[in-house]
Formats: C-alpha cells, sequence, structure tokens
C-alpha cells in the first residue's frame, strides 16, 4: 500500500515548519550578563542581611556605576548628568538617615538614569514614561535575560534540546507522585523523612533568600536593558494645532487680563497698606492678619500660571496683549512677595517648620513656573516646552526636599531662639516630629539657663529615647549617619544629662512636660482655660 500524498490540492496537507527565527529579538551580550549578576550579588551583600542607610546608599551608586558600564552606547546628555547627580544625592542622604522615600525615589532614580544613558534628548514626562514601561516589562526582560545568559554560558547544543520532552514528563510525574504518596500513609511516612533529611538545616529563610533573588533579578535585568518611551510631550502640546484667533478672540484675551491685572493689583494695594506698612486693619493685629491665606494665594499663583499658559497656547500673541500679559504677571510677582511676608511672618513669631519650609518652596515653585510662562509668551515658545519645564522644576523642587535635612534646619533655627530666651518655639518640641536628625541641635537645649527649659528637654529626650544604644549585633548596611551623630551628641552631654535627670515618677506622671508645655503654649496663645 504506498504513502499518502501530501500535495497542495488535499486539505490534509502538513503544514511547514516555521523558521527558526530565535526566541528573542535580541540576546544581551556578555558584559550585560555579568552585570546582571553582579547586581544580585550586590544587593544581597547590601540589603539581605538588614536594610539601612548605609547599604542601601552604597548599592545605589554601585548599580548606577554598574548600569553606566554595561551600557552598549552611552548619550552622555544634561539630562542624564543631573539625574546622575541627584541619584547620588539621594545615595548620600539614605547614608545620613535612610526612610521609605530615599527607597523609593533611590529605585526611579536608578531606573531614570538607564534610560537617560540611553536616549539623547527626552523631557521629564517620557522619562517618567520610561519607568512606567520598564516596570511593566521587566518579567519579559527577564526572559530574554535568562536565555541569553544560557546560550553565553551553555553549550548551545545543550541549549538546543527538547527539553519539553524532559521537564512535562517530569512534572506530571511529580504531580501523581503526590497524591498517591497522600493516598497511602506508608508512602506519607517514607517522604516525611526524606523530606526531613533534604531540608535539614534549611528553614523558611532560605525560601525567602531564594525569591528576593528572584525579584532582584527581575529588577537588574530590567535595569540592564530599560525600556525607552519615544513619545514626545511637545508633540502631544503642539503650539500649532491651535489657532491664534481673531479680533473677537483676542477680545475675550484682553478683557481677561486686564480684569484680572485689576484685581490683583487691587489685592497687592490692601497688602501695602496692611501688610508690608506693619498696620493691621481695626479690630485685628498684624499676627492674625498675615495668618490668613498663605495656602490659598499659593493656589491662585498656581491657577494664574495655568490660565496665561492655557491663554496664549496657540500663536505668538499681538503686542497688546503681550503687554497685558506682563503687566498682570508683574502683579503675580507681587503677590508671592507678599506670600513669603506672611510665612516670615509665621516664622518670626513662632518658628520654623518642615511645613513652612515647604510652603516657602512651594512658593518659589509656583513663582518660577510664572517667569517660565513669562518666558514663553516673550520669545513665543511652544505650550509643550513650558510644561515640560515646569515638571522639571517641580521635580527638582522635590528631590532638593527630600535630600536637604530639613528637620535638622528647623530644630537649629527654633533652639537659637530658645536660647536667646523665647519661649514661641518650644512648641514645636511637642508639635513637630522629633528624630534622629533633630537630636545633636536638641541637646544643645541642655544648657538652656532656665532650669524649666532645661529638664524639659531632659526628661523628652529620656522618655521619647529618640536614639537608643546601638545593637550589639547591628550590621554595618544599618548604619546611619544621622543615628551616628545623635549618639555622640547624647555622649558628650551624658553627664548634664544625669544632673538635670527627674525622678522616673516625675517622667512618667507628665509634670515636666506638662510645665513646658503649658509656658509654650502660653507664649503663642495665651494662658490656656482650666
Amino acid at each position: 500500500m504506498s504513502s499518502p500524498s501530501f500535495d497542495s490540492d488535499t486539505p490534509y496537507r502538513l503544514p511547514a515548519p516555521a523558521p527558526d527565527v530565535g526566541i528573542c529579538p535580541w540576546i544581551p551580550r556578555l558584559r550585560e550578563v555579568i552585570a546582571w549578576g553582579l547586581v544580585v550579588v550586590f544587593a544581597d551583600v547590601f540589603l539581605w542581611n538588614a536594610w539601612g542607610g548605609l547599604g542601601h546608599a552604597l548599592l545605589l551608586v554601585v548599580l548606577g556605576a554598574l548600569v553606566l558600564l554595561s551600557s552598549r552606547k552611552i548619550c552622555f546628555s544634561t539630562r542624564a548628568v543631573t539625574v546622575g547627580g541627584f541619584l547620588v544625592l539621594v545615595a548620600c542622604r539614605s547614608a545620613y538617615q535612610a526612610s521609605a522615600a530615599t527607597a523609593f525615589v533611590g529605585t526611579g532614580l536608578l531606573v531614570a538614569f538607564a534610560v537617560a544613558l540611553r536616549v539623547r534628548r527626552g523631557s521629564t514626562p517620557a522619562l517618567l514614561g520610561s519607568v512606567v514601561l520598564t516596570v511593566v516589562g521587566a518579567p519579559k526582560v527577564l526572559h530574554r535575560f535568562a536565555f541569553g545568559a544560557s546560550r553565553l554560558l551553555v553549550s548551545r547544543r545543550v541549549v538546543g534540546w527538547n527539553w519539553a520532552a524532559v521537564f512535562i514528563p517530569a512534572g506530571m510525574m511529580l504531580v501523581f507522585g503526590v497524591i498517591l504518596t497522600a493516598a497511602n500513609p506508608l508512602l506519607e511516612r517514607w517522604a516525611g523523612l526524606v523530606w526531613a533529611r533534604l531540608t535539614e538545616g534549611v528553614g523558611p529563610t532560605l525560601l525567602f533568600r531564594v525569591v528576593f533573588w528572584g525579584g532582584v533579578c527581575t529588577g537588574g535585568a530590567a535595569l540592564i536593558r530599560p525600556s525607552c518611551w519615544r513619545w514626545s510631550l511637545e508633540s502631544v502640546l503642539d503650539d500649532a494645532r491651535v489657532e491664534a484667533g481673531g479680533p473677537r478672540r483676542h477680545a475675550v484675551v484682553r478683557n481677561l487680563l486686564g480684569g484680572l491685572a485689576l484685581l490683583f493689583l487691587a489685592y497687592n494695594g490692601l497688602d501695602a497698606v496692611y501688610l508690608w506698612a506693619g498696620a493691621p486693619p481695626p479690630g485685628m493685629n498684624h499676627t492674625v492678619y498675615a495668618h490668613r491665606g498663605s495656602v490659598w494665594l499659593t493656589v491662585a499663583l498656581g491657577l494664574a500660571t495655568g490660565t496665561m499658559g492655557a491663554v496664549f497656547r496657540g500663536g505668538t500673541p499681538v503686542r497688546s496683549l503681550r503687554l497685558l500679559a506682563y503687566g498682570w504677571a508683574s502683579q503675580c510677582f507681587v503677590l508671592a512677595a507678599g506670600t513669603f511676608r506672611r510665612i516670615s511672618v509665621y516664622i518670626n513669631e513662632s518658628g520654623l517648620t518642615e511645613l513652612r519650609i515647604v510652603g516657602i518652596a512651594g512658593t518659589v515653585l509656583v513663582a518660577v513656573g510664572l517667569a517660565l510662562v513669562v518666558v514663553k509668551v516673550a520669545r513665543g515658545l511652544s505650550f509643550g516646552w513650558m510644561v515640560g519645564r515646569q515638571l522639571d522644576a517641580f521635580g527638582v523642587a522635590w528631590l532638593l526636599f527630600l535630600v536637604l535635612p530639613t528637620e535638622a534646619c528647623a530644630m537649629r533655627f527654633n533652639v537659637e531662639r530658645i536660647m536667646r530666651g523665647e519661649d514661641q518655639p518650644l512648641l514645636h518640641l511637642f508639635q513637630q516630629r522629633l528624630t534622629n536628625e533633630s537630636v545633636p541641635e536638641l541637646v544643645r537645649l541642655l544648657e538652656h539657663p532656665d532650669p524649666v527649659v532645661a529638664r524639659g528637654v531632659a526628661a523628652l529626650l529620656e522618655a521619647r529615647r529618640t536614639v537608643p544604644a546601638a545593637p550589639a549585633g547591628e550590621s554595618w548596611t544599618e548604619w546611619q549617619g544621622a543615628a551616628a551623630l545623635a549618639r555622640r551628641a547624647l555622649s558628650k552631654a551624658e553627664a548634664r544629662r544625669v544632673s538635670l535627670r527627674v525622678d522616673r515618677v516625675d517622667v512618667d506622671s507628665g509634670d515636666v512636660f506638662k510645665t513646658l508645655n503649658r509656658r509654650a503654649w502660653t507664649a503663642n496663645w495665651g494662658a490656656p482655660s482650666e
């Protein structure tokens, strides 16, 4: 009997085998595979024993260097240098005092640095989009790295074996073996003895460590080969798509800018009389008048920035409209100066806090955004350029606030005023957070000439125990500069603390705290009602 014919006319013709195009569109090079392995090694050394400041800081610097050395083609640009600089600053901040923010931002900056090295030009939104794409596509990149490593480190003949013919039958045999073992008490006993012997000395720690290695392998692969988003903000917000408008639109813009400029002029005139001149309205003191409106004025400035940018999105405005825009912008800058004046009144009255530093930074950021709008109008730049530069300014401001020791700066300012005999800043010892960063400055108050303040601060340090003694088994990766400085300050002031130490009963009852808190409350708002 002859064999059947498989010509093109029969529907039973076997399909032709697909051409072997490879599992992956690209194969990682040897140096990329080596860098991938080093990522796992360094992460295990610096992070596994204990997550801490120095370990995390060194990991950020080392991984940044690995990304730089493993890149196939490096595109040095202003953005890449800026991101790399902020990565080093965040690493220094983590070595000084680590937090969840430094861990999150440092990881994001690592990916952003890897992306910035591969694109010559790009905007902040494109950089953020690349970070998201890299995180989402990490499992796919891990598969490519695993396949590439096998191609580089194992014989190609071994890689080409039909591994499915081995693993699929073995997996099914394992599944049925577990089922049959569970059905037979004797097999279950034997399996228990074998499992106990195999897992002797192996606990949950090893399993968790394997999971940790898997996560680091995935993240390391994505870090060595990040995804780059080619989307351009300028192309989406292209001003060429928006018509400049005719006389009717010009009339609307003219009336809008003129009316808002007059409104801001009237408000600034009111501030000139009651805020800058120092003569509060009748029935209201200067402090109460200054305390109102800082947040809302910042919101108004932000809205003014957005309004002006949207009004002049399409085309280059005529000269008369540009002059009106400059007039309104000048009133906005005066309003920003008034906001600074209000915040300075807060600080002069009761001291400096991190929230007030945020207020200063927010007002500066809004003023910078407004200046960018003025530059856009004056030079006829695109709306996308303006939004991109404003996002750059926001990112830089946020990163600077993260890496700068704002808590230590605020505490030093308040301690200086308390040492001069002012009681208003004492309130922040109770209403603001006190971490290791504040302790070196707080210890200075132990030398305050007023025994009530000195004993109150000693009791505060004793009760809160802000900086405990370093554990004997502390890993070197957990070292943090702020904690070390705090321990040193407390050690130097130990004799003074002992001389001021109150009985434990007084500390537990809170009498020292009540006395100091009452003084702070009275200095700021008058005697509390009983």
